[in-house]
């Protein structure tokens, strides 16, 4: 049970990192060789360098980015968010140029 604990608790630590805009701490969450598939936009990055890119690129686009937990799913194996996640569309995303207007994604 140890191991889902900090599980459990390194999955709020990144998600916390990120609604405060820390790079560093968010950087942390990851391991040594980490790789992000975004089955929804169909992208992958792979190494931290790659992770680092994407999240410079949101980070820098949603200024005021909120991420809202609304269920927790916890097993043996993984730690599964249902969250909201909300900001300002400011800067270049994903090809997207900045549409200045409050985006909100559930996922």
């Amino acid at each position: 049970m140890a191991d889902v604990e900090a599980q459990v608790k390194l999955v709020e630590e990144h998600v916390l990192a990120e609604v405060e805009h820390d790079l560093e701490r968010i950087m942390a969450t990851w391991g040594k060789s980490p790789w992000f598939d975004d089955v929804a936009w169909e992208e992958q990055w792979y190494g931290r360098d790659g992770i680092r890119a994407h999240y410079e690129e949101l980070l820098g686009s949603f200024p005021d980015l909120e991420i809202e937990t609304k269920a927790r799913h916890v097993t043996d194996e993984a730690v599964i968010l249902e969250v909201v996640v909300t900001g300002t569309h400011t800067g270049r995303w994903r090809e997207l140029p900045a549409l200045h207007r409050r985006t909100v994604s559930r996922v």
